[in-house]
């Protein structure tokens, strides 16, 4: 009974069509826009005593949180320095919170427990890249902002991730530790890297961003194209 469906990316809609055998002609989509002024923060990360990374992600199960205890094991050395922010309590995940432990890696967590999207921002225009591990994602408004401030991103190898980011992110297997360790240590260990990298997330952002002007309208030219071949939405 239904005659069309909106999602925000490419890859939602191939895969809404393929799980539930939906002409894919019917799918729409409709990418949704970031708010906040893109001069916010500098392309140089802080240069403070206590450098970190961070995911901006709440405790669902498919943000795959499980994955960073091996990440930053393999940082240990490496970047001993380097700590690993995360917006979720401490106690939120328990099998994040026993690899934790049975590494002994405490030390190397920040548990910020969930925060306002002013803090949010914070964190990741001070960060030295956003890691974003995550089995699935609608849209990703995490990978916008932080290409908005000028942050590079670590993201899993998924079509969502391509999809926002393209060439402008760097990529590791979402269950491999070890990769998104290297990734992360190529930006933390050469700050003109860093910084090339940087400047590639913020073109990338001013190539593909959107404002609610434009979804809105793309929303409603929907419906009104919708109604004319009807003569009503549904």
């Amino acid at each position: 009974s239904i005659d069309q469906v909106t999602v925000q990316t490419q890859d939602m809609a191939d895969r809404i069509s393929t799980r539930f055998r939906f002409d894919r002609s019917r799918i729409l989509v409709v990418p949704s826009a970031v708010d906040g002024p893109g001069d916010r923060a500098p392309v140089e990360p802080a240069t403070t005593p206590n450098p970190y990374i961070c995911y901006v992600a709440s405790a669902s199960r498919h943000k795959n949180f499980e994955v960073l205890p091996a990440m930053m094991a393999a940082l240990r050395e490496r970047c001993p320095e380097l700590k690993c922010r995360l917006t979720i309590h401490r106690d939120a995940i328990p099998a994040l919170a026993e690899e934790i432990e049975a590494r002994s890696l405490w030390d190397q967590f920040v548990f910020e427990g969930p925060v306002t999207r002013d803090r949010a921002l914070t964190l990741l225009g001070e960060a030295t890249a956003l890691v974003m591990p995550s089995w699935l994602e609608s849209f990703g408004l995490p990978y916008y902002e932080a290409m908005m401030l000028g942050v590079p991103v670590v993201a899993a190898e998924r079509g969502f991730a391509r999809e926002a980011l393209g060439d402008a992110g760097l990529y590791a297997h979402p269950s491999r530790g070890d990769e998104f360790a290297e990734a992360v240590a190529s930006l933390a260990q050469d700050p003109a890297e860093r910084r090339s990298r940087a400047l590639v997330v913020r073109a990338r952002f001013d190539d593909t961003a959107r404002t609610w002007e434009q979804v809105s309208s793309r929303y409603l030219a929907f419906l009104e194209e919708l109604h004319g071949r009807r003569g009503v939405a549904r």
